[in-house]
Parts: C-alpha cells; structure tokens; sequence
C-alpha cells in the first residue's frame, strides 16, 4: 500500500496507459513486495532479456534463490502487457505459453520443487503455480486474479485485497523452494525445439479469423 500511494497518480487518467507506465506505476509497487525477499533469500528483477533457463526467449520479469549473495535458481516468471492488448487474444495466449515454457525448462533442470508464474493484461494480474506431479504430468494452475489500482481512490477498495495478497506470498514461499530428495531424471519430458515452439507462438493468424476462447480479465 505505501508503494502504490507514493506512485499513483491521485486522479483518474483516462489516457491509455503505456507497458513501462503500467509496470512501473502499478504493478511494481504490488509484485515487489510479494516476491522480492531478500531477507528469504529471494529476489525479483525485471529484465526483458535473454536469460540461460530460457534459451533465446525473453521474461519480463523473474524470480531467484538466492544464496550467500550469489542467484541460483529461478524459481518464477512474469509477463506484462498494457491495456491495449486486452483485445489481442493471440498475444495474450503467446505470454501465458511464454510462461509455461519459462518455467517447464527451469523445473526441468531438477533444483527447485515449483515454479511461480504471473501474468500481467491491464491492471488485472493473475497468479498461476507449475509443478511437476508424475512422469510427463506438467501443471500450471490458477492461484488467483485481482485487479492493480490505476489511482490513488481505488486504494481503499484495494485494502479487501490484502488478505488474497498474503496468501499469494506465503505460496511462493512454501512451493518455490529447493528440490530435495528424488531426481527428476526419469519423469521429466523434453522440450520442443525453439523452432516448432516459435511456429506455435507465430503461426500466423487469418485475417478474418475470431477468436474462439473468450478471455475474461475483470
């Protein structure tokens, strides 16, 4: 709450809201108290580039173990995109697979137990949890969604969701952690190339085409 009222604006912008503007302004101050915790041995970092775990793709946002001041592991992704995406079903569906793909080749390196994934369409962000449950069993589940505030008098209609907020953490905190125990060398699956997986991410659409999920962010 302290870091959204020191950066939203105390008026309602009816002007759209550009990606950096969203990020910085309103999604920032809520995912960063969420997941960076250095004091847990956890950082978030927003990037936009090429990371190892993720071959030639590029997060928006990530999340670390940290240990003795060195990063390990990733142990989560997050993809944003403004308001004038929310209409665009193809991009949105690209970054919700973008970040199954994030977090597949990272738990396929065997180091952590899950991963967290956030998608970020307007002010409407949404949680998700991968895990690997049995030999080639991949799950990404929805956690929850809310609603960013876009300025300082929706703050008091933010405040309900404090408590969602907390459990979000506490989540991240408990699931994506070190993996002990049994390898993951005889259930994991492999990947698909970076060229079958840029020709399902870009397959070109129809001009006429229409959507046939209805994505609903509110």
């Amino acid at each position: 709450m302290y870091h959204s009222l020191q950066k939203l604006p105390d008026f309602n912008n009816e002007q759209a809201i550009g990606e950096q503007q969203l990020l910085t302004n309103h999604i920032d101050p809520i995912v960063i108290p969420l997941f960076h915790l250095p004091e847990h041995g956890r950082v978030f970092h927003w990037m936009n580039r090429t990371i190892e775990d993720t071959k030639d793709l590029r997060p928006d946002g990530i999340m670390y173990i940290v240990e003795q001041r060195n990063i390990q592991n990733a142990i989560g992704y997050c993809e944003v995109k403004a308001h004038d995406s929310e209409d665009n079903v193809d991009s949105i569906h690209s970054d919700l697979f973008r970040l199954a793909s994030f977090c597949k080749n990272s738990l396929d390196l065997g180091h952590v137990k899950a991963m967290m994934a956030v998608q970020v369409v307007g002010d409407t962000i949404i949680f998700y949890l991968f895990t690997i449950e049995s030999a080639g069993l991949y799950t990404m589940f929805e956690l929850g969604r809310l609603d960013a505030p876009l300025h300082c008098g929706q703050l008091a209609q933010f405040v309900m969701e404090l408590d969602f907020l907390k459990q979000m953490s506490a989540t991240y905190r408990a699931n994506c952690i070190r993996r002990t125990g049994e390898s993951l060398t005889g259930i994991k699956r492999p990947s698909l190339d970076n060229g079958t997986l840029q020709a399902m991410m870009n397959p070109g659409s129809p001009t006429k085409k229409k959507a046939k999920v209805a994505l609903n962010f509110h």
